[in-house]
């Protein structure tokens, strides 16, 4: 082999040296730079979840805040208005004429329309901050049943109505659901009849088909105001805000925390507002 085929064959291997250690040279920077931006993503997710536990924090002390203040605004505002009306009913036996009465009798129910605005403004905003965990797996027919006739039965006669209560079901039935939610649903429910429906009955009957627990609400009145309202939750938005009540809203989310279906049937004098649950395990 010639002088220059060697000379060529060292410069060929000199350049591949080079080129070697470029190449390392390369890698090893772009090692490092993967390396430190690792580090620097790691210490970027440490402090973004750092601040996510503090904002959790936050949020778990602000809804408890929000909670206490529910009970405490409950109980402030409750109370006087109990009081109030339990003073009115006193003053009823201490007047005797004709003007003054219908005076106690205006200011009694003022008081106890506000006193029911109030609960159920609360109720309402209490189904936005709760999530009901633990609030209770199931519901006993019977039990309910007899809550509802016990609170209803009065103020139904008052209404000039008679309410009826029919277990249909099998003993031992049960729902699945939270008690107080069903009760407050069906609550909305009765009291929809109770105020808007005509002199008659107030029907609850309850019976079992397959896997869930069917619960009619039916009255002999004139049926509900604008029914689609019951069901399709766009038709509130539509109407002046000094025409939507907070009945329907409220039935719609009751229904929708317990995951109960709900209809309405009739249309005219005699209607009937369906609840349908799935049945709980017997115990």
């Amino acid at each position: 082999m010639s002088d220059d085929e060697i000379a060529r064959l060292q410069r060929r291997v000199e350049r591949e040296r080079t080129a070697r250690r470029e190449a390392e040279r390369i890698a090893e920077k772009g090692l490092r730079e993967l390396y430190l931006a690792n580090q620097e993503l790691d210490r970027r997710v440490a402090e973004r979840t750092a601040e996510l536990d503090r904002a959790l924090v936050r949020a778990e002390q602000a809804a408890d805040a929000r909670a206490e203040f529910l009970v405490s605004l409950s109980r402030q505002v409750r109370t006087p208005l109990n009081g109030v009306l339990g003073m009115l009913e006193l003053l009823d036996g201490h007047v005797f004429s004709e003007q003054a009465k219908l005076w106690v009798g205006s200011a009694s129910a003022s008081a106890s329309d506000l006193l029911r605005l109030v609960s159920r403004l609360l109720l309402f905003v209490e189904l936005d901050e709760s999530s009901d965990a633990g609030a209770g797996a199931t519901c006993e027919v019977a039990g309910l049943l007899g809550r509802i006739d016990e609170r209803w039965s009065r103020p139904s006669v008052a209404a000039g109505k008679l309410l009826f209560v029919d277990d249909r079901t099998p003993p031992d039935t049960v729902i699945d659901g939270a008690a107080a939610r069903l009760e407050q649903l069906l609550g909305e429910v009765i009291d929809n009849a109770v105020r808007h429906g005509e002199a008659g009955s107030i029907r609850v009957a309850v019976e079992a088909r397959d896997d869930r627990v069917v619960i009619d609400v039916a009255d002999d009145g004139p049926g509900l105001s604008e029914p689609e309202r019951l069901l399709d939750p766009a038709a509130e938005p539509d109407r002046p805000v000094e025409q939507q009540g907070m009945g329907y809203p409220l039935i719609r989310k009751l229904a929708l925390r317990l995951g109960a279906a709900i209809s309405h049937e009739g249309d005219g004098p005699g209607t009937t507002v369906r609840v349908s649950l799935l049945a709980g395990a017997k115990g």
